[in-house]
């Protein structure tokens, strides 16, 4: 997951970066942060990036043409406006817009839009995969990630896909989801899991491979996995 910070005082970027720090070592979540300095710079580099803290009043592009930007590139950001300038509100509503918090930004205040954002994101991540025919796909439609070489296949209920990716990569990506690495050449979605036992068989019929050393921490995290869905 990646994390950026969109603003042109370097002040409010070091206390809103400090303030993600918190967040995501309190909770266990891995994520990348990422400052930008102008709306301009941040819209260059909006491939990979999952939320973005974005100031409305920006010399050059401001927060609020930077969402319209967004919304024209499909680009799914979720979005949490950061302000000194309450005024500009009403005309900052939209797609993806979860919260406006006031500057200084206040940790409780912070959390809260945070959680809310991580419980959404739990349900609905996209991510870039680069192929000609579907260029992003759901992480929740992904089934299984199998290492190919120098590439892996992602398997989903849609279809499969060879993708440039290591594994490692989707290893960092996928952190603090719900998926799983049962083997070097596999990582799995736990919401398609249907048994376990030497091997793990997924609710579309496949067997996969698990290795010894993964098994009994694999187990474990599985049934925290059922037990927090049925909470």
């Amino acid at each position: 997951m990646i994390t950026a910070i969109c603003d042109d005082e370097g002040i409010y970027r070091t206390h809103v970066k400090r303030l993600c720090q918190d967040y995501f070592i309190e909770r266990n979540i891995s994520s990348e942060i990422i400052e930008f300095s102008s709306g301009e710079e941040f819209l260059s580099s909006v491939e990979e990036i999952n939320i973005v803290l974005l100031d409305i009043e920006m010399n050059g592009i401001n927060g609020i043409t930077v969402k319209e930007q967004l919304e024209k590139l499909n680009r799914d950001i979720r979005i949490v406006y950061i302000t000194s300038h309450i005024q500009f509100m009403e005309n900052a509503f939209g797609k993806n817009v979860y919260s406006f918090l006031t500057k200084p930004v206040m940790k409780d205040k912070f959390n809260k839009v945070m959680d809310l954002i991580m419980r959404d994101m739990e349900e609905d991540f996209i991510v870039k995969i680069d192929n000609k025919d579907n260029p992003y796909i759901n992480c929740k439609t992904i089934i299984y990630i199998k290492a190919q070489d120098k590439y892996t296949t992602v398997k989903t209920r849609e279809g499969e896909y060879l993708v440039r990716r290591s594994m490692n990569d989707w290893e960092n990506i996928l952190a603090n989801r719900f998926f799983y690495r049962i083997h070097k050449s596999y990582i799995i979605n736990l919401a398609y899991v249907k048994r376990i036992d030497s091997l793990v068989l997924m609710d579309n019929g496949e067997k996969v491979t698990i290795s010894k050393k993964y098994i009994h921490s694999f187990k474990e995290s599985y049934y925290n996995y059922i037990k927090r869905k049925v909470r």
